[in-house]
């Protein structure tokens, strides 16, 4: 096909732009790294303003949320800030990035009640 007064290129000639999943390393182009999942976040979290403020309204408004503690240590805990957030912020933050929290539960049955703490 002639466009604007000269022929494309044979397709040999052309790059590939899809990628194939058969690559040479797991999916990979030849020459491409394969990323891990923690790179890949942080890319796409860090080049996009949008999905940054996106995050940030989402966990500054369960960090505002009113919290109930059976103790004041534990109160004082969750609201107390560090690094510009509290507790709440940064579980809510790692939950919305990474699907699972930075913590572990010893509690194993489905009770809310004090045996579990």
């Amino acid at each position: 096909m002639k466009l604007f007064g000269w022929k494309s290129g044979r397709d040999e000639s052309r790059p590939v732009l899809s990628r194939s999943s058969a690559g040479a390393i797991g999916g990979a182009a030849f020459g491409e790294w394969p990323r891990s999942y923690e790179a890949q976040v942080r890319e796409a979290y860090l080049d996009n303003p949008i999905a940054q403020r996106a995050v940030k309204l989402v966990v500054e408004g369960l960090g505002s949320a009113p919290i109930v503690a059976s103790d004041p240590a534990l109160l004082a805990l969750a609201t107390v800030r560090s690094g510009g957030q509290t507790l709440i912020e940064t579980v809510a933050a790692h939950l919305m990035l990474h699907g699972r929290p930075r913590g572990r539960s010893t509690c194993h049955s489905p009770c809310w009640d004090a045996r579990c703490a």
